[in-house]
């Protein structure tokens, strides 16, 4: 399979603060590429000029990882819009090209500094025209994530023994960019170099891949990405919402979603993924998402994500019966040779009976609950 990019675009000339944010799980894959795409003339924000938590202070380091990767991506996101900021002062029209440090988490960073830039602009817009220093607006081109091919593959494939953190980590940042640049795409054997590709492609639909083992320069990136659908650009999101992507030709990925309002039991599904979702009985699940209501837990949503044999059950911000809430289970599965057929006997037989669920939500909480407890259940 080939992967097909649109043809390069130039970089836009019109006045104006373009940020693109360059983000990777390896530091010297992230300098490389926006080192690649930055051009002569664009400002250059790297670890030197960005603030970020010390790694070797102790209240750091006792930091939950995740905690510590939120908090640097608020330093990183405030020195970028106070950069900007001083180039509208001086009205100066420039491009930004800035590595994220791989220890702040990038979606938020990305998030961040677009609600931050819209603030900055919002700012100046309110200045009395006399006293306002000419300036040209500023905006969040692209969001410029840097994955390593193989270690996708070997993760989805369950070949790497890494944390959930760390294979989440490298999925969040296919999800949730503009531009996918695939590095060591030519070392791997055709089949996974595919695999790879179709991957991003049904992880990120909207997402431009880029071979780094081509030629990259600014005009490899489309004058503007869709930054402001990035929140909900995610395959997952898009699968649930009946806007995801159309297979590739030939394609070996397949997805499915498994959508019933009632709450799961939840001891015979911590049962069905230690025995039954595994790829001799289900096919290949190389990548999971969605929200999950258990009867032990009748209050809460669940955030459910996998990575390859990789799972996590983690609390959502959603609160059960809210009127935005997901009514029961809504998951998406991305893999090869799924048998759908089994998926759904699986996961149906781990649902509440009729007889269950009429015995209500107090009787539901005596249940056994074999999955970790959630902070404030």
């Amino acid at each position: 399979m080939s992967m097909s990019s649109p043809a390069p675009m130039p970089v836009p000339s019109a006045p104006g603060v373009a940020v693109t944010l360059v983000a990777g799980a390896h530091q010297v894959d992230v300098s490389a590429v926006a080192a690649a795409v930055r051009g002569p003339r664009a400002d250059h924000l790297h670890s030197g000029r960005l603030e970020t938590l010390d790694g070797d202070d102790a209240a750091v380091t006792g930091l939950d990882p995740r905690r510590r990767a939120r908090l640097d991506a608020h330093l990183v996101a405030d020195a970028v819009a106070d950069h900007v900021a001083s180039l509208l002062e001086a009205g100066r029209s420039r491009g930004i090209v800035v590595e994220v440090p791989v220890t702040a988490d990038a979606r938020s960073v990305a998030l961040l500094t677009g609600s931050l830039l819209s603030d900055v602009c919002a700012e100046r817009a309110d200045e009395p025209a006399d006293e306002r220093a000419p300036g040209p607006p500023a905006r969040l081109r692209h969001v410029v994530s840097v994955v390593r091919a193989g270690e996708l593959v070997d993760l989805v494939l369950g070949r790497l023994d890494e944390s959930f953190l760390e294979a989440e980590r490298v999925v969040d940042l296919v999800e949730h960019a503009t531009v996918v640049v695939l590095t060591g795409l030519v070392g791997l054997p055709g089949d996974e170099r595919d695999l790879a590709v179709e991957l991003v492609h049904r992880l990120a639909p909207a997402t431009l891949v880029l071979d780094a083992g081509v030629v990259l320069s600014g005009s490899s990136l489309p004058e503007r990405g869709d930054v402001a659908g990035l929140a909900s650009a995610a395959g997952w999101m898009r699968e649930l919402s009946g806007t995801g992507a159309l297979p590739l030709s030939g394609a070996t990925v397949g997805t499915w979603v498994f959508r019933d309002p009632r709450p799961f039991h939840t001891e015979r599904l911590a049962r069905a993924v230690d025995v039954d979702l595994v790829p001799e009985r289900v096919g290949r699940v190389l990548r999971s998402k969605g929200f999950v209501h258990l009867a032990t837990r009748p209050d809460r949503i669940g955030g459910w994500s996998s990575v390859g044999s990789l799972l996590s059950l983690d609390p959502s911000v959603l609160r059960a019966f809210e009127a935005d809430a997901p009514l029961g289970q809504e998951l998406v599965l991305f893999g090869t040779d799924l048998r759908v057929d089994v998926l759904e006997e699986v996961l149906a037989s781990c649902l509440l009976t009729p007889a269950e669920l009429l015995a209500g939500p107090e009787a539901w909480r005596t249940g056994a609950d074999p999955f970790p407890r959630w902070p404030g259940a």
